[in-house]
């Protein structure tokens, strides 16, 4: 795992401001990797790259790193897991290695296939840059799930290009003017999705994304997708058979995951996910676990991820938080997103990360499990929600909603709530809902997080969000469509994002193997049974993988997630951190009057399901107090 960054002009060499801002553009990254640094530059092109020593931790893995030829030279975050059978390959082919790690064998690898070939071969998470001396041509690549991020800016006569914004953003020529529509997308969705960031001329790759530049040309974009094999897969398979092949490739992949010169560790949350992975981990040696615990009842899952390791022989630490160990954490979050990012689970993240890299270099997770394996609620709610209203065809839903009047005579009450029971006032809900224009606007409003659009001041900005939702593609199976949704934005851009910044913050390299190309391929192939059961229940194959290694009293004890009990701690322990980001007169996006009022209502009067859109404008400010 490392951190790089780069330059690249267009049609004249590299002065010598930018070879100085290449160097702070690189120690920018520091903590991603704190082992060691390198920068190389030739003509218009310069990349800087740190090192944090995973595999073959001599100077011969150092990077930037130049093929065998001396055509190709490479900057790489990541790790590919299956790069020992592709250097078995490039072996049998010729080709001679001198480093002992994966970084050699992926240049070398480009080199010998070529890139189209060879990206649907890497089994891993990845960004890259790669070079290319005879062509002129920059290449950027990152992994199709998204696990590892990838960032580029235009400046004049060229571009910019980097793991972190804040890299990028060491460049003098770098533009931090902001994208409006980009922070409206934050509001809605908690987080920014590719291809926006915060910076209007600043992007980020979409997950399986390739942006290639030359000399002279500007960019041109592309997706490869990964190549998968599953001949022992059929789609007649099932019962204990479809059990061992799920879980013969999960102990491939976690087997895979673990290989490492330094100590692997793992996150153990309570839940059935992390579980599997330290259970398929479990026999190692100098492998531990690690969890987070609190004090508050409801949050605490602590006792049963002990008694998990304890029923999988495994060492296992937990550590104990309150309000006082965010302290130190909370006002660095803008440090470590470089744009708001509003999931309060960053801070325990982080703060067992930087326990945990006391005692490894690598840690596993159970990251991507419930959008593979559809182990969120809000599925089923979703799609019966959608059912409801199916019978109308999509051109009438429109008219439908304009027909229903805003403030309805309580005669229509009675017929709504027989629709939609348990809705609170049900006819304005149905008239949203007749206004979605797919099962995908109706996903993002039923999990609303963000704030009220009434809070600002463009209230256009707000809109950009369900276009984009709008023009995705949506399949004949409503499950696929939600599932392929999450996969493709709110994992990578969401929760991958918040473990990568919350985790490199700390120099620990965190790996999912959950997200291993086979493991995502095969959860793609399954029928809906084996995913969400009629009956009833989320991650059917994974529970009953995991009732060989657990009793059913734990994997089928209920799971709260991982969450922090900031909801609880904001109104007391944190109340004048919260109002003086809340303090001013003015504001450019939002409405800081209106926002103390949503304070007031949330601190004053209780109303704790205000506690999702404060703090997504907390940490909106405090990103842009720190500008």
């Amino acid at each position: 795992m490392c951190g790089f960054t780069g330059i690249l002009k267009f049609k004249e060499a590299l002065r010598a401001d930018d070879r100085q801002a290449l160097s702070r553009m690189t120690d920018r990254l520091s903590h991603r990797g704190p082992d060691a640094d390198g920068i190389w530059l030739e003509g218009g092109i310069g990349l800087g790259h740190r090192r944090l020593s995973i595999l073959d931790l001599s100077p011969d893995g150092y990077q930037p790193m130049h093929s065998i030829d001396g055509r190709y030279v490479i900057a790489y975050n990541g790790e590919v897991y299956n790069f020992e059978s592709l250097r078995k390959s490039l072996a049998d082919e010729g080709v001679q290695f001198k480093s002992s790690g994966d970084t050699q064998v992926i240049l070398e690898a480009f080199a010998r296939w070529g890139i189209e070939k060879t990206l649907p071969r890497l089994n891993g998470m990845f960004a890259i840059a790669l070079w290319d001396r005879q062509e002129k041509m920059l290449r950027l690549m990152r992994d199709a799930s998204g696990i590892k991020p990838l960032f580029w800016a235009r400046i004049p006569g060229g571009i910019l290009f980097g793991s972190e914004i804040k890299a990028l953003k060491a460049h003098p020529d770098f533009d931090g003017a902001v994208d409006a529509e980009a922070l409206g997308d934050y509001f809605n969705r908690t987080y920014i999705a590719a291809p926006r960031t915060i910076y209007r001329n600043c992007r980020r790759l979409h997950p399986g994304e390739i942006v290639s530049f030359d000399a002279v040309r500007d960019g041109t974009s592309s997706v490869f997708h990964p190549a998968t094999d599953f001949q022992y897969f059929a789609p007649g398979l099932q019962g204990d058979a479809l059990i061992d092949a799920f879980g013969a490739e999960m102990a491939r992949a976690v087997t895979a995951h673990m290989r490492a010169d330094v100590p692997v560790a793992a996150f153990l949350s309570g839940g059935n996910d992390s579980a599997l992975v330290a259970a398929l981990a479990a026999g190692r040696s100098n492998f531990n676990t690690y969890s987070i615990g609190y004090h508050e009842k409801s949050y605490d899952e602590s006792a049963r991820a002990s008694r998990i390791a304890q029923h999988l022989a495994l060492p296992h630490e937990t550590i104990m938080l309150g309000p006082q160990d965010m302290v130190p954490v909370i006002d660095r979050l803008c440090e470590f997103y470089d744009e708001p990012f509003a999931d309060a689970s960053a801070l325990p993240t982080h703060i067992l990360s930087n326990h945990v890299v006391k005692h490894a270099k690598v840690a596993l997770s159970g990251d991507g499990a419930d959008e593979l394996f559809a182990g969120y609620p809000r599925y089923g709610a979703v799609i019966a929600e959608w059912k409801r209203l199916s019978f109308l065809p999509g051109f009438l839903r429109g008219a439908a909603a304009h027909m229903l009047p805003d403030n309805p005579d309580r005669i229509f009450y009675p017929l709504a709530a027989m629709i939609f029971p348990g809705r609170k006032r049900a006819i304005p809900h149905i008239k949203a809902m007749l206004a979605d224009r797919t099962i995908l606007n109706c996903f993002q409003r039923l999990n609303y997080i963000g704030i009220d659009p009434a809070l600002c001041h463009s209230a256009g900005m707000m809109g950009v969000t369900q276009r984009d939702i709008a023009a995705m593609p949506v399949h004949g199976d409503m499950l696929r469509t939600l599932l392929d949704y999450d996969q493709s934005i709110r994992l990578p851009e969401g929760m991958l994002t918040k473990v990568d910044r919350a985790s490199m913050a700390a120099s620990l390299e965190v790996r999912v193997p959950f997200l291993d190309n086979n493991i995502v391929g095969l959860s793609r192939l399954l029928p809906p049974s084996m995913l969400a059961p009629a009956g009833g229940g989320t991650k059917k194959i994974i529970k009953d993988l995991l009732l060989r290694y657990l009793p059913v009293d734990i994997v089928d004890a209920p799971k709260t997630g991982f969450h922090v009990p900031m909801k609880l701690w904001l109104r007391d322990h944190f109340s004048d951190w919260a109002q003086d980001h809340l303090s001013g007169d003015e504001d450019p996006f939002i409405d800081l009057g209106a926002a103390r009022d949503l304070w007031h209502r949330y601190a004053r009067q209780g109303q704790d399901e205000l506690f999702y859109g404060l703090w997504c404008i907390l940490m909106y400010r405090q990103w842009w107090r720190a500008q």
